[in-house]
């Protein structure tokens, strides 16, 4: 059973839903619980999860409103995280970030990382934001190897505990 609210502190996907409304186009790296809640409160809604066995599972609990997709990375470890130190990883995870070119959507208002490879996806993203789009990105505070390459891009809007909401310098 997946739950129907994120694997979030309270304060954090309440944020999020803030920002959020019927009108918005909404991209997601890393399905799940997130993927439940926040479709509900935007127009279209688009997830890449990189584990088969998840995917799966989330897919049969997704509204009309949700396009889910499975992008298949290197590693079949759902625990494994990117070594941006290893200049190999970027390969390893090229099918997993790339895969918001599959969609047919030119920008989106809101991203959301909470999946792997949090700096690639992220970087991925530049060109389908406008500049009033915003992006999430889970747990980015307490996990330092992030900070330079996402701060070198993204300026900060709002920090709620470890959820970083920023948009385009």
């Amino acid at each position: 059973m997946i739950s129907k609210v994120p694997t979030m502190l309270p304060n954090e996907y309440l944020g999020i839903k803030n920002y959020l409304d019927p009108q918005k186009i909404m991209l997601e790296y890393g399905s799940g619980s997130s993927t439940l809640y926040f479709s509900q409160f935007v127009n279209k809604y688009y997830s890449i999860e990189h584990c088969q066995t998840w995917f799966d599972k989330v897919k049969d609990h997704v509204g009309k409103n949700c396009t889910i997709q499975y992008a298949p990375c290197h590693y079949s470890d759902n625990n494994k995280h990117c070594d941006y130190q290893d200049p190999d990883e970027l390969g390893r995870w090229k099918s997993y970030f790339t895969a918001i070119r599959n969609f047919d959507v030119e920008l989106y208002d809101r991203i959301l990382i909470d999946g792997r490879a949090r700096v690639y996806c992220a970087l991925e993203c530049v060109p389908y934001m406008h500049k009033h789009s915003l992006i999430f990105i889970h747990d980015f505070y307490h996990r330092t190897k992030y900070h330079s390459a996402i701060l070198n891009v993204f300026s900060e809007v709002s920090r709620l505990d470890t959820l970083f909401v920023g948009k385009l310098k």
